[in-house]
């Protein structure tokens, strides 16, 4: 098992701009991964969740947290 955090400080405003933290567990036999993610940003105001399950040699299933919908960059 593995804990992460990054955070981003704005030292002007004195305020985060961006934290996140993930928890991922590994398989004893390394054939899967699963990760759990929460990304909360300041601008825009946004929270996401994640959830992300990886098969060895197969492929990954779910959402990562700082993947960005297609549509979101379009303007």
């Amino acid at each position: 098992m593995k804990l992460a955090f990054y955070g981003r400080y704005d030292d002007v405003a004195g305020k985060f701009l961006e934290n996140r933290m993930g928890l991922r567990f590994k398989s004893s036999c390394n054939c899967w991964v699963l990760d759990f993610d929460i990304q909360n940003r300041l601008n825009p105001h946004e929270t996401r969740f994640g959830v992300n399950l990886t098969l060895v040699g197969l492929g990954e299933f779910g959402n990562k947290f700082n993947a960005t919908p297609n549509n979101r960059n379009q303007q």
